[in-house]
């Protein structure tokens, strides 16, 4: 659970850099230089433990020049079954 906290503070405290593509799925940049597999794994829980995003969708986290990136594969809880048929909201 701190984990989770650290990352939402190191986004507020500019360390962490959140942005969104053309499709609104979010990437992230780390501008302290970090082990940026054990970020993608801190970022994947926070992202998880929100579960602002109701679809599953990969993105990276990349270093400050982005020029290495680690890979996150989000996978949504939401029950999205039954939404195109207006069953959920």
């Amino acid at each position: 659970m701190e984990q989770e906290h650290g990352i939402d503070k190191q986004i507020k405290a500019g360390h962490i850099e959140e942005k969104r593509n053309e499709q609104g799925i979010p990437y992230y940049i780390s501008r302290k230089e970090n082990d940026l597999e054990a970020l993608a794994l801190q970022i994947k829980s926070y992202l998880e433990k929100e579960n602002l995003v109701a679809h599953d969708f990969s993105t990276k986290v990349w270093n400050k020049d982005q020029t290495q990136s680690a890979q996150i594969d989000y996978r949504s809880r939401w029950p999205i079954d039954g939404i195109a048929e207006g069953e959920l909201e």
